[in-house]
């Protein structure tokens, strides 16, 4: 669910940004020192991609070596401390847990957040569209026909809407209404039942007052209509997926390590070494040749 979704996610926010702020204070003590903190970096340069991935975040480095992050809504780890966000309001937004205001993010959590916000509202009320008519048109049906004991048949869908559209349980084999006229081998009230697939009892969602659609045409526009949604945006996670792989590459390119080039260069100073260690033994022996021959 994406509501939970959302909550687990700045949850995570939080952690990581308390991480960076933790390991920003370590780096700078150690590096101060005169130590190394490669390990430390490394490990903040993960946390900081994944607050990038969730939240938008940009980081900049400090002359202490410390990594501010910065979200498009303020500041959220500047040096070793870190704010914290929550979640407000309903529909939900995202806001700095100290004063409320909103702190605007990018990334993976405003994918949710304007999930949860929006909810397919469409979608969901083309759904209550189509229950709502199957319901009415198939309770009207029911009610005006005769059970097994010829008696008026109770409605036979409950609910208000797609969510809780249900069979109503007190509607059992011998309380349904098939018939029309209340004999037992009459079944003409359940043909007319049947038929309803067929007519006109959707409402227009741009006047509820209006019935346009069977319930065929009406369930195939809404498939069609989540497939092109489902399709438009594995296009857009394929593209950013694209984006994010020639940005990454770019920054291997920029930042990385290429083991080629590193053993390239370590041929070269071995072979430097060596032809010293040569140079050194030859000057050895010049040495002795003339030793010996001043000793004569």
């Amino acid at each position: 669910m994406a509501a939970t979704r959302l909550t687990d996610q700045i949850d995570e926010v939080n952690t990581l940004a308390r991480n960076v702020g933790l390991l920003n204070r370590s780096i700078v003590e150690v590096q101060a020192s005169g130590g190394t903190a490669g390990d430390m970096i490394n490990e903040r340069t993960r946390a900081i991609d994944r607050l990038a991935y969730l939240t938008g975040a940009t980081v900049r480095m400090t002359e202490a070596g410390s990594a501010e992050v910065h979200i498009p809504g303020g500041l959220l780890v500047g040096g070793a401390d870190a704010a914290e966000l929550t979640l407000a309001g309903d529909p939900p937004d995202i806001v700095w847990a100290g004063n409320g205001t909103v702190a605007a993010t990018r990334g993976s959590t405003d994918v949710l957040r304007q999930t949860v916000a929006d909810g397919f509202s469409d979608l969901r009320e083309r759904y209550d569209l189509l229950a709502n008519g199957i319901r009415t048109a198939v309770n009207a049906l029911h009610t005006a026909g005769k059970d097994l004991d010829n008696v008026a048949g109770l409605a036979c869908f409950t609910g208000t809407g797609a969510a809780d559209f249900a069979v109503n349980p007190a509607v059992t084999a011998r309380k349904v209404a098939a018939s029309a006229g209340g004999a037992a081998v009459d079944g003409n009230q359940a043909v007319a039942i049947g038929a309803l697939r067929s007519q006109r009892i959707i409402a227009d969602p741009a006047d509820p007052a209006t019935l346009v659609d069977t319930p065929s045409q009406s369930l195939a526009t809404l498939l069609s209509e989540i497939g092109r949604r489902a399709d438009s945006a594995q296009r857009d996670q394929e593209a950013a997926t694209t984006v994010g792989d020639q940005l990454e590459a770019r920054r291997a390119q920029v930042s990385g390590v290429s083991v080629d080039e590193e053993l390239t260069e370590l041929l070269r100073y071995q072979r430097a070494y060596e032809a010293s260690a040569r140079i050194i033994s030859v000057m050895s022996e010049v040495m002795d040749v003339l030793v010996n021959l001043g000793a004569r």
